[in-house]
């Protein structure tokens, strides 16, 4: 089966060094027309962040987060990603994927 989401780096440091400062996930989705809501969780399972929410992107984007949320930087520690893909023809697409933050 085809992954629909994949990490270009599984390891974040959101030091503004220029070097894997920023999230960044590849879609590979079935065709163009989906909007993304994403979900981080902690490695306890509690929901940190919600960066996009209804989120337009094409077939074949990369979506990219800066670790930011509500003027707070992510902490270090490891994370869980679930994505939610939906067109409005009721087509979805779901993946998980997990990442860490160093700094």
């Amino acid at each position: 089966s085809r992954r629909h989401f994949l990490l270009l780096n599984e390891v974040v440091t959101p030091n503004n060094d220029g070097d894997n400062d920023m999230l960044k996930i590849k879609c590979n989705l079935p065709e163009p027309g989906y909007w993304i809501t994403l979900h981080i969780f902690n490695e306890n399972g509690f929901l940190f962040t919600t960066p996009f929410k209804n989120y337009a992107v094409g077939a074949d984007d990369v979506i990219q987060w800066d670790g930011n949320t509500d003027g707070n930087i992510i902490p270090a520690g490891n994370y869980v990603i679930k994505i939610e893909a939906f067109r409005q023809n009721g087509a979805t697409v779901k993946g998980k994927l997990t990442f860490s933050v160093n700094r």
